[in-house]
């Protein structure tokens, strides 16, 4: 999983202890069985996080090939579940080494971290190979960072950080029924464009109104309206549409969820909350996999694509070309 931050994002790495809080924070999981890469520019500014499991081979997305002029340093941290001990595995930390190198990034730190009762117990690979004392950084010192960076505290795992889109199997009866009801297929288009755009920037979502947005974005030229719409609102706009949509997405069917889930990938994506666009993405394949656009979307978190790029492809589009759209 890959992380380009946005451009509004400005999180500087400055020190070990820096680097060991990053991905976690900037994850918005404990990515324990994981190595993480940091990748920083010439301002200790992260330019791009990325993370795989231990277990398997280690692989950096197509996009970091034209890091290497923007990277000063790439930062190693291996991370355990328990004990910081469990994420000193040799044969993964070489395979990371090697990938970075293959990358043509400088190698920067090399560290271990693992869970401590008091915090977060770390050490570089070096010290630690020595036998050396684990540093620990504590809750209160944590929380402190987080509050710096602007970030919220760490989920256990990612199940956890990713369980506000898990099936709402209550919620979906109650959706499935109000379905049934749903008129908007007799209305003016531009009159479903503008009601769907109301309820995911609305304050809350009944069963009745998760159903009106359902049913609206199966018609792919109110998806893409919506999306340029709210793509052109200022990027708290983009917090809220995501988190209607969020409960869209629990509590759809799953004939009418690779919709909402794929606008939702995007939006978060845009709001540089890799690891729940991941999250989003994957609900939306194993619903359809011929769903184009998100196929399109997985495609481009896996190649590390940042999301100016996206936001640089819809400058030129117009809002008419989504209405046409077939």
């Amino acid at each position: 999983m890959t992380l380009p931050l946005d451009s509004t994002t400005a999180i500087a790495v400055s020190s070990p202890e820096d680097t060991v809080l990053a991905p976690p924070l900037m994850l918005g999981y404990w990515p324990g069985g994981s190595i993480c890469a940091v990748a920083i520019d010439h301002d200790d500014q992260i330019t791009v996080i990325m993370r795989w499991d231990r277990e398997t081979a280690a692989g950096l997305p197509p996009a970091t090939a034209g890091l290497a002029r923007r990277v000063a340093a790439c930062h190693l941290v291996a991370y355990a579940d328990a004990a910081p001990g469990a994420a000193m595995d040799p044969a993964s930390l070489l395979r990371a080494l090697a990938t970075v190198e293959a990358a043509g990034l400088p190698l920067g730190r090399v560290l271990v971290a693992g869970r401590d009762p008091r915090g977060v117990a770390w050490s570089s690979l070096e010290d630690a190979v020595a036998g050396g004392a684990w540093t620990v950084t504590t809750s209160h010192q944590v929380a402190h960072v987080a509050s710096v960076w602007g970030c919220a505290a760490w989920e256990d795992s990612r199940d956890a950080y990713v369980s506000d889109i898990d099936p709402d199997p209550g919620v979906r009866e109650q959706v499935e029924r109000a379905m049934g009801h749903v008129v908007s297929a007799d209305l003016d288009r531009d009159a479903v464009i503008t009601r769907v755009r109301d309820l995911v920037t609305s304050d809350r979502l009944e069963p009745e109104t998760v159903a009106e947005v359902l049913v609206g974005l199966q018609d792919v030229r109110v998806r893409d309206t919506l999306l340029w719409d709210v793509m052109h609102e200022e990027p708290v706009m983009w917090q809220r549409a995501a988190q209607r949509l969020a409960e869209v997405v629990a509590a759809a069917p799953d004939t009418h969820v690779a919709a909402p889930a794929t606008v939702l990938a995007i939006l978060r994506w845009q709001t540089g909350d890799g690891s729940r666009a991941v999250a989003a993405v994957e609900r939306a394949r194993r619903a359809d996999p011929d769903y184009t656009l998100a196929d399109l979307v997985d495609r481009c978190l896996a190649m590390g694509m940042h999301p100016e790029v996206w936001r640089d492809g819809l400058a030129s589009l117009r809002r008419e070309a989504c209405l046409r759209a077939a």
